[in-house]
This record gives C-alpha cells, sequence and structure tokens, in this order.
C-alpha cells in the first residue's frame, strides 16, 4: 500500500513535529471499531513499520448487541495487519453508581485506566489515540461553554504524558475518504448518535447551527484558536515555572510555603497560575473562586487567615508567607466545601451521589405540574445545562423565591432551622455562577416559573441523612 498520500504525508509530520514516538517504539492503540480509531491504527501500522502495535479494544457494557460485532472487527484488522489485540472489559454502570459522575465522564475515566493498564502491562511507550481536528473544535467549544481559561482553550495536546494524539490536525472527513479508498471497513457507535450527551449535542446540533449561521469555517476558527492558545499557555507556563522555585518550598506531604513579599511583585496573571500550581501539587483542584478567594486573602487577610480548599488542603497566611498543608475536616465544620465533589449534570437524568447517601434527578416538562415535597420547579430556559451541584462559597448570596433581596446561603439555612451541624450537606445547583436553587429548600428568583415558561425543569432531591 502506498504511503505517499497527503494524510500519510500530514500524519509522518505530526508524529516527527510533535516527537511523539520513538523509533521501533511499542505502542498501545485505542481501537473501538469507528473510522477515526480503524484509521489510526491502518496509518500507524503503514508509517510506523519498525513498531510494533497493540491493539486495545473496551468493552464499556453499555451495548452488547453491538459490542460483538466491533470486537470481531477490531480483531479481524489486527490479524491482517499482523499486529497484537486486546479485549478489556470495564463495568461502566457500576462504578458510576459509586462515584456519582455523569455516564460519558466516568466511561472516559475507566477507558482511559484500561489503556494504561495494558501498556503498563506490557511496557508500552505511549498510548495512540484518534481524536481528530473535528474533536479539538468539539472540545474547545465544551470547555467554553462549561467556563475555563487559556489553558482550557488551548484544547487537547498532541502529547499529554504517555497519550500521544497523531490525528488531531487531520478531519474526519479525510480519514473516512482513507477508508473508503482503501476498503476498510469500520462501525458506528449508536451512542454517538444519541443527543443525551452534550458532545453528541454540540457536533451534531449546536457546530451545525453556527457553521450555517454564524461561521461556515467556525471549525477552523476554533483550531486556530486553540493553537494560538496552546502557545500563549506553553510559554506562560515556563514562567511560572521561572518563579517557582525561588517562590514556594516544601512538598506535597510535608506542605508548600509561598513567600508573599516576591510574590505580591508578580503580575496578577502570573499570581494565579502559581497558585493554581501549588493547588495541583497539593492534590487539590481549585475553582476560579478558590483562586480569587486565595488571591482576596493575601491582599487584605489578616494574619492566621485560613481557607478550606478542595480537597483536605488548607491555606493560611502567616506572617508574609501563605502555607498549604494537609488538613482533617471534621464532618459539619469548616468551609461549606466539606459537601465534596463538584458534579456536572449535562442533561436530565438521575445523578447518584453514593459518598453523601443522596441522589439529584433533573426532568424536563413542557409545563407546570403539581410538584410533591421533595420536588422543586423551575424555567427550564432560565438555567440551561450544563448545571453544577457544588457546595456554597464561603458568604456566597442569592435571591429566594418571594424574597425581597439576596441572602447568604448559610443565613439561610440558619432560617430553614437546618442545624449547624447539618448544613454541610447542603449544596446549591448552580449555572454559570448563579445558584438556580438549593434542591430540596427553595428555588432562585430568577428562574421562577411564569406566563413566558414554555419548559418547566424539575429538581427532586432525595438525601437518606436529611
Amino acid at each position: 500500500m502506498t504511503t505517499s498520500t497527503p494524510l500519510h504525508a500530514a500524519v509522518r509530520q505530526a508524529i516527527s513535529h510533535h516527537r511523539l514516538v520513538t523509533a521501533d517504539a511499542h505502542l498501545v492503540v485505542g481501537v473501538s471499531g469507528g473510522s477515526d480509531s480503524v484509521a489510526l491504527l491502518h496509518l500507524l501500522a503503514d508509517l510506523l513499520p519498525g513498531c510494533r502495535l497493540t491493539a486495545v479494544y473496551v468493552d464499556h457494557g453499555l451495548r452488547p448487541e453491538e459490542t460483538i460485532h466491533e470486537q470481531r472487527l477490531v480483531e479481524d484488522h489486527c490479524r491482517w495487519l499482523a499486529q497484537d489485540c486486546r479485549i478489556v472489559a470495564i463495568d461502566v454502570r457500576k462504578e458510576r453508581q459509586r462515584s456519582g459522575e455523569s455516564l460519558e465522564a466516568c466511561g472516559r475515566r475507566l477507558r482511559y485506566r484500561a489503556l494504561e493498564q495494558v501498556r503498563s502491562a506490557c511496557d508500552a511507550e505511549s498510548i495512540a489515540v484518534g481524536h481528530t481536528s473535528d474533536d479539538q473544535a468539539e472540545e474547545v467549544l465544551i470547555r467554553l461553554i462549561r467556563g475555563t481559561g487559556l489553558q482550557g482553550l488551548a484544547g487537547m495536546a498532541w502529547k499529554n504524558g504517555r497519550i500521544i494524539r497523531p490525528l488531531l490536525g487531520v478531519s474526519k472527513q479525510e480519514l473516512a475518504s482513507y477508508l473508503h479508498a482503501r476498503g476498510i471497513a469500520s462501525t458506528v457507535d449508536s451512542s454517538n448518535l444519541s443527543t443525551r450527551f452534550l458532545r453528541n449535542r454540540v457536533r451534531l446540533e449546536l457546530l451545525p447551527l453556527l457553521e450555517r449561521g454564524y461561521n461556515s469555517a467556525i471549525r477552523k476558527t476554533l483550531r486556530s484558536m486553540a493553537a494560538i492558545c496552546s502557545g500563549d499557555d506553553d510559554y506562560l507556563r515556563l514562567i511560572v515555572d521561572s518563579h517557582y522555585g525561588d517562590l514556594v518550598s516544601g512538598t506535597a506531604a510535608a506542605g508548600f510555603t509561598l513567600s508573599l513579599a516576591p510574590f505580591n511583585d508578580l503580575h496578577r496573571a502570573l499570581q494565579r497560575r502559581l497558585l493554581e500550581k501549588i493547588c495541583w501539587q497539593s492534590g487539590s483542584r481549585p475553582s476560579f473562586r478558590h483562586i480569587e478567594d486565595l488571591l482576596q486573602c493575601i491582599a487584605s487577610g489578616k494574619d492566621g487567615a485560613r481557607l478550606d480548599l478542595p480537597g483536605t488542603i488548607r491555606a493560611r497566611k502567616i506572617g508574609q508567607t501563605m502555607v498549604f498543608s494537609t488538613h482533617t475536616r471534621q464532618p459539619g465544620h469548616g468551609h461549606p466545601d466539606s459537601f465534596g465533589a463538584v458534579l456536572t449534570l449535562d442533561g436530565p437524568g438521575i445523578y447518584p451521589l453514593p459518598h453523601h447517601a443522596a441522589s439529584i434527578e433533573l426532568a424536563l416538562a413542557p409545563a407546570p405540574g403539581t410538584p410533591d415535597g421533595g420536588t422543586l420547579l423551575i424555567d427550564g430556559d432560565l438555567a440551561p445545562f450544563p448545571l453544577v451541584l457544588r457546595a456554597p462559597a464561603a458568604g456566597e448570596r442569592f435571591v429566594p423565591i418571594g424574597a425581597p433581596g439576596s441572602k447568604k446561603v448559610n443565613r439561610l439555612l440558619s432560617d430553614r432551622k437546618i442545624p449547624r451541624h447539618r448544613r454541610h450537606r447542603y449544596p446549591v445547583l448552580a449555572c454559570g455562577p448563579d445558584i438556580v436553587a438549593i434542591p430540596g429548600l427553595v428555588i432562585s428568583d430568577r428562574v421562577r416559573i411564569s406566563e413566558q415558561t414554555r419548559r418547566v425543569l424539575a429538581i427532586v432531591w432525595r438525601n437518606e441523612e436529611s
């Protein structure tokens, strides 16, 4: 088979330019049976004859009627190419019940874990996955919808740890044409056609809408923006790293200490990224509001002021330093983040929270009904998905339905006679930065149902301990 096509040239150049593969490497290749991953397997076999490939098909346990056909197809391709094939089964539904993640997020996490386990077991160099330039455009748009910074707008990296993406510069159409020209078979995953998932809605609805009515080259525009942001992000990371050793001391186990005198002389953008890096090194995953709280504490907090961050990290201002250390929270005490994880709700469905003996169910209806005692009704068009279930920020306020003005969340819980030691069990449901409800208790006045309401979103909160 010829390897002199424009597609081969583009992938060969990407592998070389981004240093994705070393000579005679052993690669694990994620192959679902879909057109992108099948094309990836064949292109790597064409371009890297000295490399050993191990294709891995991951059975998620979600589509048994399609899985058998996909699995056999992947095995057939591997026999044709004389490459190894592994079949790995994961139980996404069971793990989702435990973790409380969305089905999509849980499947992605387990899939990458399975690929890494195979890579480690066979001592392969990297894991190749079939993300394309179209996937990059979708990913950037999704991150923009959910809210992100420069690093998020940079999109997916060509290489991220052990993960490599040799096809990130080519389109799905180019890959489909390659398969068609060679008579190479692939399958269609029916779940990719369901608009239940945000990614599919972006691919099937939002991007075509933007192309038709706003920018016919929106995919190229998003990819170009990602490339610019990626370069800028890399440069900022280098600057932050150059300051990190001078300003920060310590380890994750012993804690980190930030020297505030030189820190205060830095540009705000570098301050944000330094704080974010310290948090990540400590095992914490801060949101925008956490970084803002840290900056406020550094700027005007008194000596001894402290903030509890996601995970079990506490930041304390001690003289001209900020100390980040592990802190074990007692139930019902400390920062409201004691509720725990931030959960993104991509659409209607039931989202279990097993660690909190609770669940939240969201259901859309065309018109208001009569809610039972555990159900809240809001205007679905005033609180579009994705929504976020999270702990309230310290001092966070909103306007409860029918109230004359805003009220602190903690004050509202007090007014509702929720004992102090139980208030940490009440998260807020938010749309962007705005609270739309405290599930099980009250909605925001901003999303109340009116005569103009076309769709109603029902919020059902079940908490065995509340």
